[in-house]
C-alpha cells in the first residue's frame, strides 16, 4: 500500500503529522502493555528508542542509552558481536529486513540474560536504512528448560550405555531378489561388548558375516522376520562362532531396521544341562523340576514345583495345565527343546523344556527381579523419549505462536505510518495491535504462571469475595469475543451471594481460560454455558460447550502442561496447551478441585471447579460503589518517568473521587512528599536520578509520613516484593496495574 494522498495545507499536512506522532505513541503505549522489550535504532546505529520494558529487562536506564551506537552498549558478550555485527550488517544492506535472532544478553549488573530479537528493518526509496525496530523477549527461563531436557537426554544416553544388557541397532541388508543375505552394526553399547567380546567402536558401520565369520544364517533369517512382518520376536539361540548362548529380543523401529535387547545365558544354559542330567535327582533342587508323560499327563513333579508352583494344583496321574501342556506339546512335535515364561502366584519363572527320551522334562527358574527391572527400565526409556518430544513440539508450538501476532503488528505499524490516521485503515490497525498484544500478554503470562508454579513461587491476594459476582463479570467480560466467533455465552449465578475465600483476580482468571478453552474448541455455530452453584459445602464454577469434545485417553492429561488435542495445521485459534495447567494450579492452590467431563468426539466437554465456601463478611464498602465520600477522599501522588502512565494512573484516581499529584523523577517525587502529606504514594521503581528503592529510603530516613507508600513495577516475582518491602514499602502492586487494584488501595 503506498502513502496518503498529501493533505491540502500545510496546517492540516502539521495536523496530519501531529496526529502520526501521536498514533506512533499509542502504538508504542500498546507494546508497553506487553512482555516485550521495544528498542529502536536508526541508520547509523545509534538507539533512538528505549521502552520501559527495556530498561526492566536489561537494567540500563533510557538516558544510558539513547544516542549512543548498539556496539557501544556493553550488553552483548565480547565472543558474541561478530554474529550480532552480521545481523546489523544484513539489516544495513537490506538483504534480511526482516529476523528473529537468539542473542546472550548481558545486563548492566553483569548477570547473563537469553533474549530473542524480532527485528523490522525499513529502507528508503534508494535502500538507504532509515530505522530498525526491535521487539525483545526474555527467554532466559526457557533457555534454561530447554537445558534440562538436554541434560535428560545425555542422562538417558548413559543409562543407555550402563545398561547390563546388550543393545544394538541394525540395518538389514538384501541381495538383488530382496532376500535378505546380511545385516550392518549401527549402534552398540557397553555390554554389547563385554556380552560378546567384540569392540563396539570398531563394528559400526561393518556387516555381521564380516565381523562374525560363520555366523549361523538362523540368525539373518530371525532378524529378517522382525524387519518384514514388524512383529517383535523373543527367543534364545546359540552363536556357535562366540561359543555362547543369547536370549534376544528383537523388534523393528524403524523400515529396514532393527534393534535387539541381549542377555548372555551361557551359564544357564549350562546349568539348565547339568539340571537334566541330575533330572533322576531333583528331589532338593530349590527350582520346579517336572516330567510329563507322552499323553501330557504330569509324571514328577518336585517339592519345589508343588509349593511355587501350587496355583497350578499340581498333581502326578492328572493332565497338565495348560500353562505346561502347551510347550510340552510343541517339543514333542518339533522333537527339540523350547523355552518359555510362566506367571504364576505373583512371580515369573523361565521354563526350559526339553525331550529326554519319550517324557517332557521342565525345569524352572525364577526370574521375577530381572522381569521387574527390565520394565521399570522400559517405563523409564518410554516417559524420556515422551519427555523429548513433548519437549520438540512444545518448542515448534512457542516458536509459532510467539511469532504469529509479529506479523500483524509489524504490517499495522506500516499501515499507520502511511494512512490517514484518521481514516478506518487506521483504526483497524489500532484495533489489531490492540488484540495482538492482549494475545502476545496471554501466552507470556501463561508460560510464567506455569514456571511460577512449577518453582512454588506462586503466591495469592486472599479476600472475601462473591463467586456469583465474579462469574458474572468475567460473562460479560468475554461474551463480545465468544460472539465474534459465532459463539453464544448464557451465563447463570444465584442472586444470594456465595462467598468463598480467594484472590479475585487469579479466580477470574481461572474463569476467563476455561471460557478461552471452550471457545477455542466450539466451531461456529455454538454454544457456550457458565454458572455457579452450591454443591454441599463448596462452590461449583461449571462451563459447559458444545464443541469437538475430548477423547477418553485424553481427559486425564488436559491439566498437564503443553497437553493439547489434535488439531489441524492451521492453528487459527493458537495457544500453548498452558491454560487449563495453569487453572489447576490455582484452584488447587485455592484448596479446590478441578475436573472435565466428555463422551467423546463430537459431544461438548465441561469443566468443573469447585471451591471451598466461606463465612459472609462483615459490612464494607466495595471499590465498585462509584466515587469516594468527601470524607473519604485520599491524596495520592504517582511517581513515574514514563508520562503517559503517571498521568493515565493519575486521570484513574481522580475518576474514583480522589485527589492526584505526579512527579516524573526520584528527586522531585521526595521534594513534594516532603513538602505535603500524602495519604498514599504510588512510586515506580526505575526512575531517574533515584531509584524507587532509594525514595522509600530517603523517606524513612527523614521521617517523612506517608500514610501509605506503595511500589509500581513490571517486576512481580517473590523476590522482587521481597526487595520492594525491605526498602521501606508497604506494598507492591504490579505493572500494569489493575484499576479494581487500585480502587481498593485507596478504599
Amino acid at each position: 500500500m503506498g502513502p496518503a494522498a498529501p493533505l491540502a495545507s500545510s496546517s492540516s499536512s502539521a495536523e496530519a503529522e501531529r496526529a502520526l506522532r501521536e498514533e506512533h505513541a499509542q502504538l508504542r503505549r500498546h507494546l508497553a502493555s506487553t512482555p516485550l522489550a521495544l528498542v529502536e535504532w536508526d541508520g547509523d546505529y545509534r538507539v533512538i528508542g528505549f521502552s520501559e520494558r527495556a530498561e526492566a529487562l536489561f537494567g540500563f536506564a533510557s538516558d544510558e542509552v539513547i544516542g549512543r551506537r548498539i556496539d557501544e552498549i556493553p550488553w552483548v558478550p565480547e565472543e558474541d558481536w561478530p554474529a550480532v555485527r552480521a545481523v546489523m550488517r544484513d539489516m544495513w544492506t537490506g538483504s534480511r529486513p526482516s529476523n528473529v535472532s537468539a542473542n546472550r544478553n548481558v545486563r548492566k549488573d553483569g548477570s547473563i540474560i537469553y533474549c530473542e530479537w524480532y527485528n523490522s528493518a525499513q529502507h528508503d526509496a534508494s535502500g538507504r536504512l532509515l530505522s530498525v525496530l526491535s521487539l525483545v523477549l526474555d527467554v532466559t527461563e526457557r533457555k534454561r528448560l530447554m537445558d534440562a531436557l538436554a541434560d535428560s537426554e545425555s542422562r538417558h544416553r548413559s543409562l543407555f550405555e550402563s545398561m547390563n544388557e546388550g543393545n544394538a541397532l541394525h540395518e538389514m541388508i538384501y541381495d538383488e531378489s530382496g532376500h535378505a543375505i546380511d545385516y550392518r552394526f549401527l549402534e552398540a553399547n557397553e555390554a554389547f561388548g563385554r556380552l560378546t567380546g567384540l569392540d563396539p567402536a570398531a563394528i559400526i558401520g561393518r556387516t555381521v558375516t564380516e565381523v562374525i565369520p560363520g555366523v549361523e544364517p538362523a540368525w539373518i533369517a530371525a532378524y529378517a522376520r522382525v524387519v518384514e512382518t514388524g512383529r517383535p520376536e523373543r527367543f534364545e539361540a546359540p552363536a556357535a562362532p562366540l561359543g555362547r548362548w543369547y536370549e534376544v529380543s528383537a523388534y523393528r523401529p524403524a523400515p529396514g531396521r532393527f534393534a535387539v535387547s541381549f542377555a548372555d545365558v551361557t551359564q544357564r544354559k549350562r546349568a539348565e544341562a547339568r539340571a537334566e542330567s541330575l533330572a533322576r535327582f531333583p528331589e532338593e533342587n530349590p527350582d520346579p523340576v517336572l516330567r510329563l508323560a507322552p499323553d501330557l499327563t504330569v509324571a514328577y513333579a518336585n517339592p519345589s514345583a508343588v509349593d511355587r508352583l501350587r496355583a497350578l494344583n499340581l498333581a502326578v496321574g492328572a493332565p497338565a495345565p495348560a500353562a505346561l501342556a502347551e510347550p510340552a506339546r510343541r517339543a514333542l512335535r518339533e522333537g527339540e527343546g523350547t523355552n518359555t515364561e510362566l506367571e504364576c502366584g505373583g512371580a515369573v519363572f523361565s521354563l526350559s523344556v526339553s525331550l529326554i527320551g519319550a517324557e517332557v522334562n521342565v525345569y524352572g527358574q525364577d526370574i521375577t527381579a530381572r522381569k521387574r527391572a527390565e520394565e521399570a527400565l522400559r517405563a523409564s526409556e518410554e516417559r524420556l523419549l515422551d519427555a523429548a518430544r513433548r519437549k520438540d513440539e512444545f518448542l515448534a508450538m512457542l516458536s509459532h505462536e510467539l511469532r504469529n501476532p509479529l506479523a500483524p503488528i509489524r504490517n499495522s505499524i506500516h499501515v499507520l505510518d502511511h494512512a490517514d490516521p484518521a481514516g478506518e485503515q487506521a483504526r483497524r490497525a489500532r484495533a489489531v495491535i490492540l488484540r495482538q498484544t492482549e494475545h502476545l500478554t496471554r501466552l507470556v503470562d501463561d508460560l510464567l504462571d506455569v514456571t511460577r508454579m512449577a518453582r512454588g513461587k506462586f503466591e495469592l491476594h486472599r479476600e472475601r469475595v462473591d463467586v456469583g459476582d465474579l462469574v458474572r463479570r468475567a460473562g460479560e467480560d468475554l461474551r463480545s469475543t465468544l460472539a465474534a466467533n459465532g459463539i453464544e455465552l448464557r451465563v447463570e449465578a444465584p442472586d444470594a451471594p456465595l462467598w468463598i475465600d480467594a484472590d479475585p483476580t487469579r479466580t477470574a482468571q481461572v474463569i476467563g481460560n476455561l471460557l478461552h478453552n471452550a471457545a477455542k474448541f466450539t466451531p461456529a455455530p455454538g454454544e457456550v454455558s457458565l454458572s455457579v452453584g452450591r454443591v454441599g459445602d463448596r462452590a461449583e464454577i461449571r462451563v459447559r460447550d458444545t464443541g469437538v469434545g475430548i477423547e477418553r485417553e485424553l481427559l486425564g492429561r488436559v491439566f498437564e502442561p503443553f497437553v493439547q488435542a489434535e488439531q489441524p495445521l492451521a492453528r487459527t485459534q493458537g495457544g500453548l496447551g498452558l491454560g487449563l495447567a495453569v487453572v489447576k494450579g490455582i484452584v488447587e492452590l485455592h484448596d479446590g478441585s478441578v475436573r472435565a467431563e466428555s463422551d467423546g468426539p463430537g459431544s461438548g466437554a465441561a469443566f468443573s471447579v469447585a471451591l471451598p465456601l466461606a463465612a459472609a463478611p462483615g459490612p464494607q464498602r466495595g471499590a465498585g460503589e462509584g466515587p469516594a465520600r468527601v470524607a473519604d477522599r485520599r491524596r495520592v501522588l504517582v511517581v513515574d518517568d514514563n508520562r503517559d502512565a503517571a498521568e493515565s494512573l493519575a486521570a484513574l484516581i481522580e475518576i474514583l473521587g480522589h485527589g492526584a499529584d505526579v512527579a516524573y523523577d526520584g528527586p522531585a517525587a521526595v521534594e513534594m512528599a516532603t513538602g505535603a502529606r500524602y495519604d498514599v504514594m504510588l512510586c515506580d521503581l526505575g526512575l531517574p536520578g533515584m531509584s524507587g528503592y532509594e525514595v522509600a529510603r530517603a523517606l524513612r530516613g527523614r521521617g517523612v509520613s506517608v500514610g501509605r507508600l506503595v511500589a509500581v513495577s513490571g517486576y512481580a516475582q517473590p523476590e522482587d516484593v521481597a526487595r520492594a518491602l525491605a526498602a521501606g514499602f508497604d506494598e507492591h502492586v504490579a505493572k500494569p496495574p489493575d484499576p479494581e487494584r487500585i480502587a481498593r488501595l485507596l478504599s
